[in-house]
């Protein structure tokens, strides 16, 4: 199983099921998801920063206030 990295806004959009391809918008990397719209950031990147795959939103500087 992958690790992800999603907010809380994220975890609730509505998507359609099928397979798309993106690339990160800040390392270039082709991210392949189950589902449209596709992950803007790979989870390396999000990792780094602590932002969420979906939308760019900082996950942890949230999770401390």
């Amino acid at each position: 199983m992958s690790e992800i990295m999603i907010c809380d806004k994220c975890k609730n959009i509505i998507c359609m099921q099928a397979f798309t391809t993106t690339s990160c918008e800040r390392c270039g990397k082709d991210i392949v998801t189950g589902h449209i719209p596709g992950y803007r950031i790979c989870i390396d990147c999000a990792r780094y920063s602590g932002d969420c795959q979906q939308c760019g939103e900082n996950i942890e500087d949230n999770e401390v206030k």
